[in-house]
C-alpha cells in the first residue's frame, strides 16, 4: 500500500490490524504522531478566542473571514480551515488518535519516504515514526515538500522502484 498524508493513518491501522492483507507499507507525509505540541495548539485556540471577540466588533466583521484563515494558515492548519463545517469535529477526532500503538504493531516493512521541506507533517515526525516501527526505512529526499508524490512523482518514483527492487 502506497499512503500519502491522511490516508496514511488508514494504512497504518490496516497494516497493524491486518498484516495478512499487506505485503509492505510506503508511507509519505503521514501524520502518524502528534506532530502539533499541545502549547502550540493552546496558542492559536487562545488567539481564535481573542480574534473571534475582535473581529466581531460591527467595524471589524468585514475582516473576520481575511483574519481567521490568516491565523489558521500561520498554524499551519489550512486542511482544517478548508474542512466543512460539519464535518472539523470528525476532523479533529482523527487527527487527535494517537496512533503509535497501531506504529508499534505493525509487522510487515515500511518506508517512510518524505520530504525534507515538509512544512503540513515535518521529517521529524518521519523520524518519530521510525523510532517504534519495528522493520522500516526511512528516506528524506531535500528540496521536497509535502505533497512529494504529486509535485516530485519521478524522483518519489525512483525511491519507490529502489525500494521495491523494481
Amino acid at each position: 500500500f502506497i499512503c500519502h498524508s491522511f490516508g496514511g493513518r488508514i494504512g497504518i491501522k490496516l497494516a497493524a490490524k491486518n498484516p495478512d492483507r499487506v505485503f509492505k507499507l510506503i508511507l509519505s507525509g503521514t501524520p502518524g504522531m502528534a506532530p502539533v505540541p499541545k502549547i502550540k495548539v493552546l496558542f492559536f485556540l487562545y488567539l481564535a478566542k481573542i480574534g473571534k471577540s475582535i473581529f466581531s466588533l460591527p467595524f471589524l466583521t468585514k475582516f473576520s473571514q481575511t483574519a481567521q484563515k490568516l491565523i489558521y494558515r500561520l498554524a499551519n492548519a489550512t486542511d482544517y480551515y478548508n474542512t466543512n463545517i460539519s464535518l472539523r469535529s470528525t476532523f479533529q477526532n482523527v487527527i487527535k488518535e494517537n496512533l503509535e500503538e497501531f506504529l508499534i504493531r505493525i509487522k510487515v516493512p515500511v518506508l517512510l519516504l518524505w520530504g525534507r521541506n515538509d512544512k503540513l507533517v515535518p521529517y521529524t515526525i518521519a523520524r518519530q515514526m521510525a523510532a517504534v516501527i519495528p522493520n522500516n526505512q526511512l528516506i528524506i529526499a531535500k528540496s521536497v515538500g509535502h505533497g512529494f508524490p504529486f509535485t516530485n512523482p519521478n524522483l518519489f518514483l525512483k525511491y519507490l522502484e529502489k525500494y521495491l527492487n523494481i
